[in-house]
This record gives structure tokens, C-alpha cells and sequence, in this order.
């Protein structure tokens, strides 16, 4: 018969193989784990590398807007200075009526010779009508 002390032996190397076996298939679990993360990780730093090219992109796109707006606002204030600078042509008209010359509307409207001769043609009529 088996005495004790081997008996003792044949269940130490059998909880060793079990427990072995055990370790084994959790590294194997782990392993899996660790791929998974890796791949996860990879996806990831390819979609913050889209939204970084997508940023710049935004970033380019904004920068030139606001150079469009500049521009335009420039543009505005160029225009809202020659509109004040001058009268409008319904006060030009009006002067008109009430007989101005063409050097009348250059020089007091701002108007170009050639607008004044404009206007004098078109509303010295409607000053002889309303007389």
C-alpha cells in the first residue's frame, strides 16, 4: 500500500497541475485582454487624429471667414463714409426743383458732373410741373 507521505506527494503535484492549468488559462484570458485593449487603443488614436485634421481644417476655414469679414467690413465703412460724406440723390432732385445747376449739384451733393447733368434731365421737367 501506499504509505501517507506519498499519497501527500501525488495530491501536491495534482493541485500544482490543476493550479498551473488554472494561471495558464488566466495569462491566455489576460493576453486576450491586452490585444483588445491594443486594438481599442489603435482605433482610438486614428479617430483623435481625424478630429485633430478636421480641427485644423475648421481652424483654416475660420480664419479665412474672418478675413472675408474684415474685408467686407472694411468695404461697409468705405461706403458708409462716402454715403455720408454726400447727399442723396432725393435731396439732389429736390435742389433740382428749385432751379440748382449742374456745378450747384457737383459741388454742394458731391455728385459727378456727368450725374448732375443726369438728374437735371431727367427731373427739370417735373420742376416745370410742379411750378
Amino acid at each position: 500500500m501506499l504509505n501517507t507521505t506519498t499519497i501527500l506527494l501525488f495530491a501536491n503535484i495534482l493541485l500544482l497541475i490543476i493550479g498551473s492549468l488554472f494561471l495558464v488559462s488566466r495569462q491566455r484570458n489576460a493576453q486576450r485582454e491586452i490585444e483588445k485593449n491594443h486594438a481599442e487603443i489603435a482605433s482610438l488614436k486614428n479617430e483623435l487624429q481625424a478630429l485633430y485634421s478636421g480641427a485644423a481644417g475648421v481652424g483654416t476655414h475660420l480664419a479665412r471667414i474672418e478675413s472675408q469679414i474684415n474685408t467686407l467690413s472694411e468695404r461697409q465703412e468705405q461706403f458708409d463714409v462716402h454715403d455720408s460724406s454726400t447727399m442723396s440723390y432725393s435731396e439732389a432732385i429736390e435742389l433740382v426743383h428749385q432751379g440748382a445747376t449742374e456745378s450747384d449739384l457737383v459741388e454742394r451733393c458731391g455728385l459727378l458732373r456727368e450725374e448732375a447733368e443726369l438728374l437735371i434731365r431727367l427731373h427739370k421737367d417735373d420742376a416745370a410741373n410742379v411750378d
